[in-house]
């Protein structure tokens, strides 16, 4: 990404695996800053579900709002001509259902998030 304005700097950052940053001004400075360190994404797969493969949403039931227990049933993927039935693996409150009932579903969709 690419910043720039009409103003007296310019910012350049790349974000692929390392980032550096570029800063200048009018004066008389300017400073470069790079790091080899990469930024790390921790998915809580206790309470987010992912769909393991692609299919067709058969069923959902829980909506936001409901409180669910660990092993109650969430949802059904069918995939192959087989059903999957899934089931919460903690305890919590459905934060968010991003598919309805008959949705055809991606792997590694997100299907709900528990708060």
């Amino acid at each position: 990404a690419v910043v720039s304005t009409q103003s007296t700097w310019e910012a350049v950052v790349s974000t692929q695996s390392t980032w550096e940053a570029v800063v200048s001004t009018q004066s008389t400075w300017e400073a470069v800053v790079s790091t080899q360190s990469t930024w790390a994404v921790v998915i809580d797969h206790e309470r987010m579900f992912f769909a393991p493969m692609p299919g067709i949403l058969i069923s959902v039931n829980v909506k936001p709002g409901d409180a669910v227990v660990a092993g109650q049933e969430m949802c059904v993927i069918e995939a192959m001509k087989m059903q999957n039935v899934f089931y919460a693996q903690k305890d919590g409150i459905v934060k968010a259902v991003n598919y309805d009932k008959g949705s055809l579903v991606a792997a590694e969709d997100l299907i709900y998030e528990l708060e």
